[in-house]
């Protein structure tokens, strides 16, 4: 974008991007519409109280005051959620970056937890120390492409898988991955044992190394500001896009986290190991063109029942200009592998072309909210 002034007017708004797949929709009565496109005609109008109204409205709010030494501001790290068995979670942010006293950026080198238990549960910020496996160095980066995989077993508990991005030291984007592992909290283990880092290396598990089965043909770039999506039965995630520090890219991966069981690792070493498996594309797929700094979610296919769709918008091109996908939007199929590219209807109100926002699926109104970016 060569202005401020060309910075996308709704950049605070929030925006659904997919539509509805639902028909019947509750709304209260001083809301309807005359004159509304017949794909989001109500079948029924039903008038519910504002309590009723509240239970499936999203609002902003501030949690309060949570003690503890907060995350200070960043940009480029990471956030995921781990949910309990018995309905706790637990914020983690870390990494990312921030600018100094001289306004050159500085890689944060810091976790934090925040556990929410409830609306009466005290929330207090932690500060735990991870513990570094053999080769994890280099952990703290910003820009990494990063996917939540939890256990199948337990949420509470699972892998956070790192890839490229930059380090402290780092002239050019990483082409290696970590993994952040996390165990399920104990009442007498310290906050500090439940995290650990992980080297990822090719060959077999060895000496607390996980292993990456692939071949450097298979293997992705150097890369920052990729998007690593997960998928299906939390064992497998696309990566797309990203740069080198140089030239934006277009490729595409699949990462498979096999279990230690399943890969007949002994139980000594416990570790899952990881796959690359570059796509290759076929006569037709429409693939979308390179970018950086793009978005990404997947959501359920509401045609074929266990099948998912991810979707992909916005990002930054060649030379610094936002992306602009025109009448498309890219949905890759997680079931064919393929990606295409479905054209907009006249009566699809489309973001603008934009950078650095997010896109999350809210399956209560099966759609996709995007919010912020420029």
């Amino acid at each position: 974008m060569s202005s401020a002034d060309e910075f996308v007017q709704d950049r605070s708004s929030t925006i659904a991007a997919a539509a509805r797949a639902s028909r019947s929709r509750l709304n209260t009565h001083n809301h309807l519409m005359t004159q509304t496109p017949e794909r989001f005609l109500e079948k029924a109008t039903v008038v519910v109280d504002q309590d009723a109204v509240a239970a499936f409205c999203p609002r902003w709010g501030n949690i309060n005051a949570p003690s503890g030494e907060a995350p200070v501001p960043r940009r480029g790290g990471f956030a995921f959620t781990m949910r309990a068995a018995n309905g706790a979670s637990r914020l983690v942010v870390g990494g990312g970056e921030r600018r100094d006293g001289s306004g050159a950026p500085r890689i944060l080198k810091k976790l934090r937890y925040l556990s929410l238990g409830g609306k009466e549960a005290g929330k207090t910020w932690v500060n735990p120390s991870p513990k570094r496996s053999a080769g994890a160095d280099k952990v703290w980066r910003s820009g990494a492409a990063t996917v939540w995989m939890p256990s199948d077993t337990d949420q509470d508990a699972g892998d956070l898988f790192a890839y490229g991005g930059m380090a402290s030291d780092a002239s050019s984007p990483a082409n290696n991955a970590r993994v952040l592992r996390v165990t399920a909290a104990t009442n007498t283990g310290s906050p500090s044992d439940m995290f650990e880092w992980f080297a990822v290396t090719a060959g077999a598990n060895q000496n607390g190394i996980m292993s990456l089965s692939t071949n450097a043909a298979a293997a992705p770039l150097n890369l920052q500001r990729a998007t690593l999506t997960s998928y299906g039965d939390n064992s497998r995630a696309l990566l797309f896009g990203g740069d080198d520090g140089t030239t934006v890219q277009s490729g595409t991966w699949v990462l498979t986290r096999t279990p230690a069981e399943a890969a007949g690792i002994p139980e000594s070493n416990g570790l899952p190991s990881w796959s690359w498996q570059k796509h290759a594309a076929s006569v037709g797929e429409s693939v979308p063109s390179a970018r950086t700094g793009h978005a990404s979610v997947a959501f359920p296919d509401q045609k074929v029942d266990g099948r998912q769709i991810i979707m992909i918008f916005g990002g930054q091109g060649q030379g610094g200009s936002a992306v602009d996908d025109g009448a498309n939007t890219y949905l890759f199929s997680t079931e064919t592998a393929t990606w295409r590219a479905v054209p907009r209807t006249d009566i699809d109100a489309a973001p603008k072309p934009r950078e650095g926002h997010t896109m999350t699926f809210m399956p209560e109104d099966r759609a996709v909210y995007l919010f912020g970016g420029w």
